[in-house]
């Protein structure tokens, strides 16, 4: 029996080999934004998410814990909320076009709500399905979170069905089950509003606060 033909680099004709192509078909986008102009708008947004969860019982949605906002906190017309939704919008546009939608003649449309988290809360896995993209800004993290391997992150699953179970998963970049983003303060993540996600535990007695929000756009009447 003859032993197995050792692999060369050269092609059966002699010639040079061919390139090797790499397609990622079914990738997921995720764009991330540090918002340093935000920086100084944090505290009066931080201050405003405070007094609203004074007086609003919030809802329970994905979140065990914690509060969440009820309605659509853009359309309160406040003023803290003001730089935070220019963000937004040019973020979201810019988001859209580079994933080759058209935006001419279209509005994009915004609707978000708070999150305070405090120690014991985070939110259970979900996706928002009216969204075309979804987003979180962080307006309030403890800068210790930003050295945790654990604390607050928000995690993406990913959406190729059992990965968990393939022999190959691991923890290079096009390989592992789920993506982790370290909270941080300004910061603003985007993604698909089907990719599902989930925040681990917030465990430190400084609430980190964010404001969620989701994104889609309209023909312009």
């Amino acid at each position: 029996m003859g032993t197995p033909k050792q692999a060369t680099d050269q092609r059966d004709d002699g010639g040079e080999p061919a390139a090797l192509e790499l397609q990622q078909r079914f990738s997921t986008p995720i764009f991330q934004h540090r918002a340093t102009e935000l920086r100084g708008s944090n505290a009066p947004l931080v201050q405003w998410i405070l007094e609203l969860a004074g007086r609003d019982p919030g809802v329970t949605v994905s979140n065990l814990g914690g509060w969440h906002s009820e309605g659509n906190i853009f359309t309160s017309g406040a003023d803290p909320l003001q730089p935070l939704t220019r963000a937004i919008q040019r973020i979201g546009t810019q988001a859209f076009e580079a994933l080759g939608v058209a935006t001419a003649g279209s509005e994009l449309r915004l609707r978000g709500w708070a999150n305070v988290h405090r120690r014991g809360s985070f939110h259970r896995p979900h996706c928002h399905p009216d969204a075309v993209l979804s987003g979180v800004y962080y307006a309030c993290v403890d800068p210790r979170l930003a050295t945790s391997d654990d604390e607050g992150q928000l995690c993406f699953l990913d959406p190729r069905g059992p990965i968990d179970y393939w022999r190959g998963a691991s923890t290079a970049p096009g390989l592992t089950p789920r993506v982790r983003v370290r909270p941080a303060e300004s910061l603003m993540v985007l993604f698909p509003g089907w990719l599902q996600h989930y925040t681990t535990p917030h465990t430190i007695e400084v609430p980190r606060i964010t404001v969620a929000f989701n994104l889609w756009l309209e023909r312009a009447a």
